[in-house]
């Protein structure tokens, strides 16, 4: 039967969902270890940053070049790599660079997700001076309490 659309929101939050289960699935296609290993940390790397997304929307380049350009051809080229396998069996040379690729693949997505969670922290710390500054200027606290607030926040870190 026919498939109502899925609203915008729906699919923002789902974002990389189709190639988090592709991924999994050409895992299961391959049988070599190493690479199996590398597709798991892809899959992994992509499921904390779809969280980080779920939790926090957001947009930007880097997501969307990982999402529209870098992600479809890796699968391309897992695809290829089936399809080699399959005719003329795993080479050793095919194999080290498919897990040299999806290795780096995995580091974007590290870095990406890195990257935001930065930017939070950031933002985060921004407001905590400036809420600070206000309690300050309004007479509310004064540097000691901010003081060992700053040294309970650095152990909780």
């Amino acid at each position: 039967g026919n498939q109502p659309l899925e609203k915008k929101e729906d699919a923002k939050a789902l974002l990389f969902s189709d190639e988090i289960s592709e991924i999994d699935r050409f895992n299961d296609d391959i049988p070599d270890e190493i690479v199996s290993n590398v597709l798991d940390e892809c899959s992994t790397h992509l499921k904390k940053l779809q969280q980080l997304l779920a939790d926090y929307p957001q947009e930007n380049d880097k997501i969307k070049k990982l999402h529209q350009h870098y992600l479809p051809l890796l699968m391309d080229i897992l695809e290829q790599y089936c399809k080699i396998s399959q005719v003329s069996g795993e080479s050793e040379e095919a194999k080290e660079k498919l897990t040299k690729t999806i290795d780096l693949v995995n580091t974007a997505i590290q870095n990406i997700t890195f990257s935001l969670s930065e930017k939070d922290e950031l933002d985060m710390n921004v407001n905590m001076n400036v809420l600070e500054d206000l309690l300050k200027k309004d007479g509310l606290i004064d540097d000691r309490l901010t003081s060992s607030m700053e040294e309970l926040y650095k152990k909780i870190k």
